[in-house]
């Protein structure tokens, strides 16, 4: 039987059961009649949702289905908690880069330099007339492993690329970069700040922990495709934002955590391979090697802080990274492979129904 009101069920077995000692003194069965209560959830669970947002993600529709399953998990996690307890859930959208929120920007854990402007020669559209010894030419760049193509004005003096306007701005967007000195895999202190990054790009805002479902379900629907993948800095947003320390703080400590029976899970989801790897403060190096390393790194440690990792490897072809993140995972039936969207709907419901999995009250 389920309660609605206390999201509880509750089972009662009866019956008899055969004896074998108590048959030699002539009781040959015994009734069987044992009721337990069981809770959906735990009094206190506390959810980092850290997903890929990088430019790959565009292709194919995974956005869409992406924010789909999200959304879904979440509202069927918020729906499943019994009455009394709290559940928290946060986002952590990133790319090769990570967004801390534009309204820290003068917080005490972040240095981040006045913005600039300025002016320069460039050219507004094809259409406008060339200066003399100038002409059309084709450049490439990378965007998340894909190799795109930009038109540019080839000058004899100096190159000169499209833009909208004359006028130029260096600000800052919300990205941050990475410590060194092995600050880029741990978390608690910040006596060292992070590096907010002026004319970067990087994906929408963290989503602090918050029982809001609304807020979480929103920041979802916002989630745009942007940039290179390299999986660390969300791993390691996505436990600051499990930790109760600065930079961000609505998480619970370890002694009221302790108290209310409370867990820690962080589920990472992507679709590639690291394109990108730290070169300090930035991420615009590319050997994946450095970034797979810091990237098992952050998992060992996140999981040795007792932090369930779960894994969605969404259309993954690579043979390296899907078992870098069958290892990051805590377990193997935390580890998801999903080759296509039912794929991946199914992983995101098999880790929204552990995470609501039923516990024994009495």
């Amino acid at each position: 039987h389920r309660d609605p009101a206390t999201g509880t069920f509750k089972v009662r077995i009866q019956g008899g059961v055969k004896t074998t000692l108590m048959a030699l003194m002539g009781r040959d069965s015994m009734a069987l009649d044992v009721q337990s209560e069981t809770a959906i959830g735990s009094s206190l669970l506390e959810v980092a949702l850290v997903l890929d947002n990088t430019g790959s993600m565009a292709d194919e529709g995974r956005m869409t289905a992406l924010k789909s399953v999200s959304r879904k998990m979440v509202q069927d996690i918020f729906s499943n908690r019994p009455s009394g307890s709290t559940v928290r859930i946060g986002l952590v959208p990133f790319s090769h880069y990570v967004n801390v929120g534009m309204a820290n920007r003068n917080q005490p854990w972040i240095s981040v330099p006045p913005d600039s402007t300025g002016s320069g020669s460039c050219i507004a559209d094809l259409s406008s007339p060339l200066p003399v010894g100038c002409s059309w030419a084709k450049g490439t760049y990378t965007s998340d492993g894909n190799v795109l193509t930009f038109d540019y004005a080839k000058c004899a003096t100096t190159d000169m690329h499209l833009c909208v306007n004359l006028e130029w701005s260096n600000s800052w967007h919300g990205c941050v970069g990475s410590r060194s000195g092995g600050l880029d895999t741990s978390v608690g202190s910040t006596a060292v700040r992070y590096d907010g990054l002026l004319g970067i790009g990087c994906s929408s805002e963290i989503v602090d922990l918050t029982d809001d479902e609304a807020v979480v379900t929103a920041a979802i629907d916002a989630m745009g495709t942007y940039g290179e993948t390299y999986v660390a800095p969300g791993l390691l947003w996505g436990w600051n934002v499990l930790t109760p320390e600065a930079p961000f703080s609505a998480a619970a400590t370890d002694s009221v955590r302790a108290a209310q029976s409370g867990s820690r899970a962080l589920v990472l989801m992507t679709d590639g391979e690291n394109t990108r790897s730290p070169s300090y403060p930035y991420h615009d190096g590319s050997d994946r090697a450095v970034a797979d390393s810091k990237t098992k790194t952050l998992c060992e440690n996140i999981k040795a802080e007792g932090i369930t990792v779960y894994t969605v490897a969404f259309k993954v072809s690579d043979s390296n990274n899907l078992a870098m993140l069958r290892d990051c995972a805590s377990s193997p039936d935390a580890a998801f492979d999903a080759s296509d969207d039912a794929g991946l709907a199914a992983a995101f419901e098999s880790i929204g129904n552990t995470l609501s999995a039923a516990r024994i009250v009495h």
